[in-house]
């Protein structure tokens, strides 16, 4: 079963209509963005069709978020490290009551804004600021496909194939063993996957079109 199909649909959608759009060379962003505004009006109308559901679906606009930040990132950056930090900060903080449902929002448009500033303030935030190693950080964002990809296989490989699961000796100290495994083997069967089959499928496709 592909548990992430969802999610990937939109995800490969995307992939199609932004290279359609380098096609238009310097104008690509502009066809881009003509894409998303067909996209967005077909939002208002009901479809019993699977296909048009997904490409009239409120998540687009949370891809045309993701393009209008990167394409006017350098003129809203705010050049105030103090600023930034702080934006940062208050963002990571309500972002961590939101995760734990101490903020609730179910207004799809409000939901969309939230993220929005979220991640601006991510984009916006010089992270030399924070003196600390970032290598961890660094690792999990190289692996981080493969870690969206492959983590739901390692719940239901161990809970469903080899019947364990938290709770199933009703004791607490193996409940956080079983969830430290469950996420040391998600990450290191995403490493595996990172190094012999993404990134040699990526180095392989890089060679492919400078060959081109």
């Amino acid at each position: 079963m592909l548990y992430l199909g969802w999610s990937l649909n939109y995800e490969m959608f995307f992939y199609l209509i932004f290279a359609i759009s380098l096609l238009f060379g310097h104008y690509k962003y502009i066809v881009l963005l003509i894409f998303f505004m067909i996209f967005i009006s077909l939002q208002h109308f009901k479809y019993q069709n699977s296909y048009m559901n997904m490409i009239s679906s409120f998540q687009l606009n949370y891809f045309l978020v993701g393009v209008l930040l990167g394409l006017f990132r350098k003129k809203i950056i705010i050049n105030n490290s103090q600023i930034s930090l702080t934006l940062f900060t208050v963002s990571m903080f309500i972002l961590i009551l939101f995760l734990f449902n101490y903020i609730k929002i179910n207004n799809k448009i409000s939901l969309l804004l939230f993220f929005t500033f979220i991640v601006y303030s991510v984009i916006n935030f010089d992270f030399s600021q924070i003196k600390i190693n970032l290598n961890a950080l660094y690792f999990l964002g190289n692996i981080s496909y493969s870690l969206y990809l492959f983590h739901p296989f390692i719940p239901n490989l161990l809970m469903n194939h080899f019947n364990i699961f938290p709770g199933i000796f009703n004791n607490d100290l193996f409940n956080y063993f079983f969830y430290i495994l469950m996420i040391l083997s998600i990450i290191l069967f995403s490493y595996i996957l990172f190094q012999f089959i993404e990134k040699k499928l990526s180095n392989e496709l890089k060679n492919f079109l400078k060959l081109r």
